[in-house]
């Protein structure tokens, strides 16, 4: 472990607090677009009437993963004093396969955030 890394797991959960609340922080902004959207929108055409339903859903549901990517990113930083407990060396081991699931979908995230020249 070099001295950059989490020293207890209370700290890593702490540490990667980051991820939700920058996934908080696209939603809100993803929500913010769609409202935009809906300004542009004529209400008084009927036909408008499918478009306005799907950006005021959409918009709805961005905003409510934001309000619970927020909770979970505040959960995780609260535990950055969690005690340590004891550990099965061999269940730790076995852990990694599930944690370089989490590092592919992470790498997968930043390759879907690159510009797309």
């Amino acid at each position: 472990m070099t001295s950059a890394e989490p020293g207890t797991c209370g700290e890593g959960l702490a540490a990667n607090a980051e991820l939700p609340e920058i996934l908080r922080s696209l939603m809100e902004a993803m929500a913010d677009l769609f409202g935009a959207h809906l300004d542009a929108l004529d209400s008084s055409d009927p036909g408008s009437r499918p478009e306005i339903e799907a950006y005021t859903s959409l918009s709805q549901k961005h905003r409510e993963a934001a309000s619970l990517l927020g909770a979970l990113a505040g959960e995780m930083a609260s535990y950055h004093t969690l005690p340590q407990a004891d550990h099965d060396t061999a269940a730790m081991q076995r852990q990694q396969a599930v944690y370089k699931r989490v590092l592919d979908q992470r790498r997968r995230l930043v390759a879907c955030l690159q510009p797309q020249d």
